[in-house]
């Protein structure tokens, strides 16, 4: 393995193991760089140091193949999802993680980690859901059929 995969692998792993022990509040937790102090709730990666205050940590799944929708812009084609993550009960704009997954050619999309206010349905209010909108890297045709066929979905963690 080379040095840089190496390096990338370490860094995923100690990310991992350091939200890993966020969420199930244990003791200080040091793992292949990663130090974490879950009463700080401090990360430190080698020379990088992210401070996060996590009051409410909740996570959640869109239905796969459900819900996508074709949007029309600059971008175009695209399709876009709400994804509503009201029941979390969150009382403040949460930081949402995210990611798409599915059978296949989840891979080939762009956007699936930019997240934006939610529509009128849910009062564009980030702390009741948010949406995302994605679309092939290389600009080739996407319809609802494609996520659908592939049984794409989006997980999402939302830390208050």
């Amino acid at each position: 393995m080379s040095r840089q995969r190496t390096r990338r692998y370490r860094i995923g792993l100690s990310l991992t193991v350091a939200l890993i022990a966020l969420l199930i509040g244990g003791a200080m937790v040091t793992h292949a760089g990663a130090t974490v102090n879950p009463k700080s709730t401090q990360v430190s990666l080698g020379s990088s140091s992210v401070v996060a205050m996590v009051g409410k940590l909740s996570t959640g799944r869109t239905a796969a193949g459900s819900g996508w929708q074709t949007y029309t812009g600059p971008d175009q084609p695209g399709l876009w999802i709400q994804v509503d993550t009201s029941s979390a009960g969150f009382t403040s704009t949460p930081n949402y993680v995210t990611s798409v997954g599915g059978n296949s050619f989840h891979w080939l999309l762009t956007g699936t980690s930019a997240v934006y206010p939610p529509d009128a349905t849910l009062g564009g209010d980030l702390r009741r859901g948010f949406r995302i909108f994605v679309r092939y890297a290389s600009g080739a045709a996407i319809t609802p059929n494609d996520a659908w066929q592939n049984q794409w979905y989006v997980q999402w963690l939302g830390a208050q």
